[in-house]
Parts: C-alpha cells; structure tokens; sequence
C-alpha cells in the first residue's frame, strides 16, 4: 500500500496541477509546490534521472533566460519582474518531472488520473448546469427576452455556472481527447466501448462550451486522426467518405447552437485583433529584432488607446490575445525563436523519424501553435502550467520512451 502511494503521488499531483490552476485559481499553485517538493523527497535517483532526461530541460532554459534578459533591460522592471515570477514554473516544473523516475506504470497513472479528472469536471459540470435549469427556468425565460433565446443564454451559462473560462476548460478537454485519440499506441484503456464514450462524452462538452478556436482545433486533430485510421486500417473509399461526412456534420450542426453561431458571425469583425496592426508597427520599428521590454506591449497598447481612443464594445483591455505578437513586442526576435523552440523542441527531439508518423506531438502542436494565436496563455499561471506539464512530458516521450508509433504502420 505504501509503496503504492509512493508510486502513484506524483503523478497524481501532476495530473491534477493544470486543473487547480484553471478551475482554483492561482493561489493554490505556491501549495501545490509544497506538496511536490515532499513528493519529490521519496523519488530515489534524483541525479542519474536528471542526466539521463537533461535534454527536457533545454528548451525551458532558453526560455527562462530570454525572460530574464528582457527583465533587466525592461523600463519598467517592477512590471517585468511580476511577469517573470509566473515564469519560475516554466522551469521548476520540467525540473520535478525530469528528477523522478517514470516508467509505463507512473505514465499511466497520470493519464488516467488527467482523463478522470476531466471525466468528472464534465460530468459535474452538466449535472450542475442542469440543477441550474431546474431550479431557474422561470429566469431562463426571462432572460430569453433579452437574448433572443432561452439556449443561448442557457449555453453562455455553462462555464460560469462552475466558474471556469471558457477557452482553457476547452483546451484541458482537447489535451484528453488527444490521448484517448491515441490509445492504441499509449494502451491506456482495454476497453473500446469505455474509450468510444469518453471521446463522446467530452467532445459534447466541448461543443456546448462553443468556443472558437478550441473547436477549430479539435476539428483538426479529429481528421488527423481519421486520416491516419483509414490509411492503417484499410478503409474501404465508401468507409471513408462516410466518416469524413459523420465528423464534418458533428462540426456544422454544432456550428448552429446559437452561441457558437453567434460568435461566428462576428469572427469576421473580430475585436481581438483590434490591437494586432500596432504590434506589427512596433515590431517594424524595431526592425523585427528587437524588442520593448517584458511587460511593455500592454503599456504600448494603452498609450495608443489614449491617443486615438478605443471604438471597441466587446473586449476591453489591453491584451493582444495572441502569444507570438506578445512576445515579439516584448522581447523580439529571441523571444519568438524561443518560443518556436518550445513548440517544436519534440520534433527536433525526434528529427531523424518522419514527421506525419507522430500524431501525438502533431496534435499537441496544433493544439498549442493555433492556441497562442487567440490568446496570450504563457503569461498566465494558470496557462503555463497547464503548456509546461504537457510539454514537459511530450519532450520525456521523446527522450526516454520507445516509440511505438512504428508498429502501427
């Protein structure tokens, strides 16, 4: 039993970090490390694991160290230096998985116990919202006036009934889904059926969540998937054409709930991308190597509100919702190789295999280089802690693991 515990502890904590930063808040997170530092105390090895897996740590340094430099030179270095601290779990997570001994067993503990978790959010959540509907369908109605319909307003209810933004709630759910995608080369689950219903399940999650690019994403990644399932399986063009009609009509009818179609309808006049042709004046003028200073595209930003003032009616702020151009603005050219670095570092892990063999990173890399186009999630606690313990494991696979991807070609 004790042993057992031992085991298991770690990867639970892990499994079980992004959703605390997301659904908790950010508070808990300095907790979280305590916890994992007594963990860590019964991992035996700590030295021979660090240098057999030291490659993980690479790109997060690089990383780190952009941060820092563009800390120092930044004019507001009080503002820099509240960016940089959110920074420290970029490393100190990679760290506590590269230290610890993992071998199939702990990696799947972790994936259940991330799968499990976002099973029972989901089932949580539904249970919730519904409780809500029973109990204020008097309500419901009323605000159906305003919204010009009840299940709109019901559908952008859901997140806030259990306190969750939207978008990475979504991206947690893509991150199970992924995995469950690739259980035949992970082995996590025997069961089909149990597998075919989780993928269900969460997907219906997902689609009542309606976000945007979440969804784009997963469409994606599911005909990615589907792809590679008729080329192994030898699908006959009648299968397949079948499929590919089941999965595009999945998409579309979800694109009819009225949330979801009302987001579309204004994608073409977007106001996150309000801000996006003064980041690329200022790149310009920077002559697409340098940068402002960490922290100082959100001070760019509000000096250009005050002087041409702000004609949007949906997102205030200053946020550019968009990691690259955040980045460059910040830190310039290094910030964005950098970060390029981070995206592709399982790929150069993994240089010598052909790239379209590995769903797994493919699918983490469109859910990550199409994410950070909407939003600026690497300079929230809560988004670096749910890109760095999935990175740091898909650099672990790429270091440590066999690859299995081959033998289901």
């Amino acid at each position: 039993m004790i042993k057992m515990i031992k085991n298991g502890t770690l990867p639970f904590l892990l499994a079980i970090f992004p959703f605390i930063g997301i659904f908790l808040g950010e508070k808990y997170v300095p907790f979280l490390y305590i916890l994992f530092a007594l963990a860590l105390i019964f991992e035996k090895n700590k030295k021979v694991n660090l240098y057999s897996n030291k490659k993980v740590l690479f790109p997060f340094l690089i990383a780190i160290g952009v941060f820092i430099t563009f800390t120092i030179i930044s004019p507001d270095f009080k503002l820099a230096l509240k960016i940089l601290e959110r920074q420290i779990s970029l490393l100190v997570i990679p760290f506590i998985i590269v230290v610890s001994k993992w071998n199939s067993s702990r990696i799947k503990i972790f994936i259940k116990i991330f799968i499990s978790t976002t099973f029972f959010i989901g089932l949580y959540s539904i249970i919730k919202f519904s409780w809500f509907v029973v109990n204020n369908i008097d309500w419901a109605k009323h605000m159906a006036a305003e919204k010009g319909s009840m299940f709109l307003y019901l559908q952008y209810k859901f997140p806030h009934i259990i306190g969750v933004h939207p978008t990475y709630w979504s991206y947690l759910i893509i991150s199970a889904l992924i995995v469950l995608l690739s259980n035949k080369t992970l082995k996590v689950y025997k069961s089909k059926v149990w597998t075919i219903f989780l993928i269900s399940f969460l997907n219906i999650n997902l689609i009542i969540l309606a976000s945007r690019m979440p969804l784009l994403i997963n469409l994606l990644i599911h005909l990615l998937f589907l792809v590679k399932y008729m080329k192994v399986n030898n699908v006959s063009l009648v299968k397949r054409l079948s499929l590919l009609f089941l999965l595009l009509t999945l998409f579309f009818v979800g694109a009819k709930l009225p949330l979801l179609s009302g987001k579309l309808d204004i994608t073409k006049n977007d106001e996150r991308i309000y801000h996006w042709p003064t980041a690329f004046k200022t790149i310009s003028d920077n002559y697409f190597v340098l940068g402002e200073g960490l922290g100082q595209s959100n001070e760019v930003l509000r000096r250009e509100v005050i002087k041409y003032g702000d004609e949007r009616i949906r997102y205030f702020g200053y946020d550019l919702h968009n990691q690259y151009l955040r980045q460059y603005m910040d830190m310039g050219i290094l910030g964005i190789i950098s970060l390029l670095i981070l995206l592709f570092y399982p790929f150069i892990l993994n240089s010598e295999k052909v790239i379209y063999k590995n769903e797994i990173n493919i699918s983490f890399l469109i859910l990550f280089g199409l994410g950070l186009l909407s939003e600026s999630f690497l300079y929230r606690l809560k988004g670096i802690v749910f890109f760095t313990v999935v990175s740091s494991f898909l650099y672990l696979r790429s270091v440590s693991f066999k690859k299995v991807d081959e033998h289901q070609d």
